[in-house]
C-alpha cells in the first residue's frame, strides 16, 4: 500500500494549485491530469479545493506508475502546474519546493554501497536546496522551440537611395549591412532593435537615417531562421521584410513585417513574460542571439538579472552578448520574453559587482547588458498592433 503523504507538503501543494490561473474552472484543472490518461479520480465540478483534494488523494493511492515507466504522478501534476505560471515568480517557487519534497517522498532507487565513502547520503546538491543549479529536459526543449523563432539579420545600408559599400572613408572602416537578430512577436511580424533598421554607425558620427532611407532598408532587409552553421544559408529559410509596422527610436524597437506569412506558420511566436512577473535580482537571463552575424548562440551561463536601468523600463543583466545580438529576445527560464535586448552599460566606480568564474573566485563585472521591457514595448505600440500581439499570445 503506498505511503500516506504529509500533511504540510499535502496542503503546501494544494495552496499552490489554487494560485493557478483559471483554476476555478474545472477544464483547467483536468489539464493537470491530461499526460496520466489512465487516471480517472473521483471529480467535483463546482468546488475547486475539494476536487484537487481528491485528485491528490488518488494520485497518493497510484504510488509510482507500474506501467514500466516508473513515473511519480504527483510530480507530474506539480510540472503541470509548472507550465502555467511564470518560472521566476511565487507560486512557481511553492510548486519547485513541493516538486523537491515529492522527490523525497517518492524516493530513489536502491543502490549498492560504495565502500570509499561515508555512510548516509551518497549524492548532494553542492550549493544546497537553495541553489540547484540543474535544468530539467523542457528547459532544453524550449530552448529549441525558442531558437526556431529567431533570425539573423541583414539590413543593408541605404544613403540617399544608395547602398553604401564595404571599405573606408575618412579612415574609418564602413560595412555594407548591418547584422543583427530578431524574433516573431506574432505571424509574419518580427521585432527587433531600431538601431538594427536604422543601420549608422553613431560611434562614427553617422547622422541618422533620412526616412526614405529608413523605408528602403527594411524593405530589402532578409531573415534567415535556422541559422545554426556558418555557412551559405539555405534560400528556403531566408524571408524577405516588407516594411516597418511600428518604431521607437527611444525604446529601440522596431517592428517589421514579413513576407511568405504560410512559410513560417510552423515557427510560433515567442512567449512573452506575464507583466506582473517581473525579474527580480539574481534571477536567471537566458539571451538567444547572432553575435557577429553568426550562427545562433545561447547565453544560459553566468546569466543573472541585476536590477532596473536608468529608467524603470530598461534591465540590467550579467548575461554575455556581443555586436550582432542586438535585438534579441531577452527570457527567464520557461523561456518567455520579459525584454529586448539593445546594448551594454559600463557601471559607474564603486557599483561594479561580482561574477563567479569557473575556479570559484569571483571577478568585477565593470559593464552590465541592458534591455528594454518588452511591456515597455506594448504599452507604446497603437492598440490594433497590441492586439495583434496579444491574439497570437492567446493562440
Amino acid at each position: 500500500m503506498p505511503k500516506p503523504l504529509d500533511q504540510a507538503l499535502r496542503k503546501t501543494f494544494i495552496d499552490a494549485l489554487m494560485r493557478l490561473p483559471g483554476i476555478e474552472q474545472f477544464s483547467v484543472r483536468g489539464s493537470l491530469i491530461l499526460d496520466l490518461p489512465n487516471f480517472n479520480p473521483t471529480r467535483l465540478e463546482s468546488q475547486a479545493r475539494t476536487d484537487l483534494e481528491y485528485i491528490i488523494n488518488g494520485l497518493v493511492q497510484l504510488g509510482r506508475l507500474d506501467n514500466g515507466s516508473g513515473a511519480r504522478p504527483l510530480i507530474v501534476v506539480a510540472n503541470a502546474a509548472l507550465s502555467k505560471v511564470p518560472a521566476e515568480g511565487e507560486v512557481a517557487q511553492e510548486l519547485q519546493d513541493v516538486v523537491r519534497g515529492l522527490e523525497q517522498y517518492y524516493g530513489g532507487d536502491a543502490q549498492p554501497p560504495i565502500a570509499d565513502l561515508p555512510d548516509g547520503t551518497q549524492e548532494a546538491l553542492v550549493f544546497g536546496q537553495q541553489r540547484d543549479t540543474r535544468v530539467s529536459f523542457g528547459f532544453v526543449a524550449g530552448a529549441m522551440r525558442t531558437g526556431r523563432s529567431i533570425a539573423r539579420l541583414a539590413v543593408p545600408r541605404i544613403y540617399g537611395g544608395v547602398q553604401r559599400k564595404s571599405g573606408d572613408q575618412n579612415g574609418q572602416p564602413t560595412a555594407q549591412w548591418m547584422l543583427g537578430t530578431g524574433w516573431l512577436i506574432a505571424p509574419s511580424l518580427l521585432i527587433t532593435n531600431y538601431h538594427v533598421v536604422e543601420a549608422r554607425e553613431r560611434t562614427n558620427g553617422e547622422p541618422a537615417a533620412e526616412a526614405g532611407d529608413l523605408a528602403a532598408q527594411v524593405a530589402q532587409t532578409t531573415a534567415w531562421f535556422d541559422y545554426q552553421q556558418e555557412k551559405d544559408p539555405d534560400p528556403a529559410l531566408r524571408y524577405a521584410a516588407t516594411r516597418l509596422i511600428a518604431s521607437n527610436p527611444r525604446l529601440d524597437y522596431a517592428l517589421i513585417e514579413l513576407k511568405d506569412a504560410a512559410g513560417l506558420a510552423s515557427r510560433r511566436p515567442l512567449p512573452l513574460a506575464d507583466p506582473a512577473a517581473q525579474p527580480q535580482w539574481g534571477d536567471r537571463i537566458n539571451i538567444a542571439q547572432h553575435p557577429q552575424g553568426g550562427p545562433l548562440r545561447y547565453a544560459i551561463r553566468n546569466n543573472f538579472y541585476m536590477r532596473a536601468g536608468a529608467t524603470k523600463d530598461l534591465l540590467l543583466y550579467q548575461t554575455d552578448t556581443e555586436e550582432g545580438a542586438s535585438g534579441s529576445p531577452v527570457c527567464n527560464d520557461s523561456w518567455q520574453v520579459v525584454g529586448l535586448h539593445r546594448a551594454w552599460r559600463s557601471l559607474p566606480r564603486g557599483e561594479q559587482v561580482a561574477q563567479e568564474v569557473k575556479n570559484g573566485r569571483p571577478i568585477l563585472v565593470y559593464m552590465l547588458n541592458e534591455a528594454v521591457s518588452i511591456q515597455a514595448v506594448l504599452n507604446d505600440l497603437a492598440p490594433a498592433i497590441r492586439q495583434r500581439i496579444q491574439a497570437a499570445q492567446a493562440v
